[in-house]
């Protein structure tokens, strides 16, 4: 087990909530040195919002290398670490890129104030994406699709539901909003309609 609390931990950062996929916060240590045990050392990304602010408990161990480093770490924690020759590391950057940020991040730096929060999830039917947007969505329908178009590979066609479900078999109108350019045509003319299960992605 960890000696280090949840909150303490890189992972526990609100920047990171919508990376994906999950950035390592256990690394090979870049220092080619071993332990005293000989032991290869690990690095394990700490969340600076926690463990670099000061607290009323940061003198409790005096001149303390681990508590001068993280001056809010708990003094147990502090001396668990130093039980096991943990040492204070480098400042690590960490280049968060398109790649890791989820569809709803993304449209939450895309969109204006008026149109957020974003679209909460959409319905997948094969490589159809169904969303049912709001109507401060709906002059940045294109821009949605766009967006999930770019970062669902399974996604090929995007529609909005623009009517109400009924009939005997339960359909409802859509808009066609974005595809890639290979579905487009096959999928205006089929997507008027529609009466499938779904899958659900938020």
């Amino acid at each position: 087990n960890s000696p280090l609390d949840k909150q303490h931990l890189a992972s526990a950062m609100e920047e990171w909530n919508d990376v994906h996929p999950k950035i390592k916060i256990v690394r090979d240590s870049p220092d080619e040195g071993a332990d005293p045990s000989g032991k290869k050392r690990k690095v394990v990304l700490l969340n600076p919002h926690t463990v670099l602010k000061t607290s009323p408990q940061s003198d409790t161990l005096g001149n303390s290398v681990l508590q001068k480093a993280f001056p809010n770490l708990p003094s147990e924690t502090v001396q668990t670490l130093a039980s096991i020759s943990a040492k204070p590391g480098p400042i690590l950057p960490i280049q968060l890129t398109y790649a890791h940020l989820s569809v709803s991040k993304i449209l939450s730096i895309l969109l204006p104030p008026s149109a957020l929060p974003p679209p909460v999830g959409y319905e997948q039917i094969g490589h159809v994406a169904h969303y049912n947007l709001k109507a401060h969505h709906l002059p940045y329908k294109h821009l949605i699709a766009d967006v999930v178009l770019n970062k669902v590979d399974s996604i090929k066609t995007v529609v909005n539901k623009v009517g109400e479900v009924g009939g005997p078999f339960r359909t409802y109108d859509m808009e066609f909003i974005g595809s890639d350019h290979t579905e487009e045509k096959t999928n205006k003319d089929d997507c008027s309609k529609t009466y499938v299960n779904v899958v659900e992605h938020g």
